[in-house]
């Protein structure tokens, strides 16, 4: 579709928005990313900007890179169906090439 905004997010899976607090809660980097209570701000905080695109007619479309036991794949469902996009699961990184290429012809295509 002409003028259409579409963002192709590359992540790991692992939603970590609220990177900033480190300096008020001081933590080792690891600690932080999987602790629950801010896996959970990081989560909502990305679910709140996901919602943000959309309003601005923003589509977003998640490839997670899934090779973690961290990875949280309804995290990245959800983000993608509130971008009215689409998520994908790559176990190989070889991938990722092909599958941003569909993502785009289909968008595009629309």
């Amino acid at each position: 579709m002409e003028g259409q905004k579409h963002i192709i997010l590359v992540t790991d899976g692992v939603p970590t928005s609220c990177n900033g607090l480190l300096g008020v809660y001081p933590a080792q980097p690891f600690g932080f990313y999987y602790n629950p209570y801010f896996q959970r701000l990081s989560q909502q905080a990305a679910l709140r900007q996901a919602e943000r695109c959309r309003l601005r007619d923003i589509t977003i479309s998640a490839i997670c890179i899934d090779r973690d036991q961290h990875v949280d794949r309804e995290f990245c469902k959800h983000l993608s169906r509130i971008g009215k996009g689409r998520p994908y699961f790559l176990r190989d990184e070889r991938d990722l090439l092909r599958t941003t290429l569909q993502e785009y012809n289909l968008v595009r295509n629309q």
